[in-house]
């Protein structure tokens, strides 16, 4: 089975841009906090997403809640209740 020659630029465009992201990223987190870096590329990741899968709109709501609920389990739990946050953690990937 011989590749063509654009199977063989898209298995190469692979390692290329997850090389150039480190890069990227190296020389954006001198500039920009981590945290926003990482909710820039979350809402780049979503954009790109949204156009080839539409979003649940029937669902919605409860997955909204869901990841509001999983998001805030590091602000509502404190590090000397580290039994209820692993429960905690294993409650909310049941549901993802």
């Amino acid at each position: 089975m011989r590749l063509s020659i654009f199977d063989f630029l898209l298995a190469l465009s692979v390692p290329v841009i997850w090389g150039m992201g480190f890069t990227f990223a190296k020389a954006a987190l001198g500039e920009f906090p981590p945290l926003f870096m990482m909710s820039m590329r979350f809402t780049l990741t979503a954009l790109i997403l949204c156009w080839f899968f539409p979003p649940p709109t029937v669902q919605f709501r409860i997955l909204f809640l869901l990841a509001l609920v999983c998001s805030s389990r590091t602000v509502i739990l404190r590090p000397s209740t580290r039994p209820a946050a692993v429960q905690f953690e294993s409650l909310c990937s049941l549901f993802v």
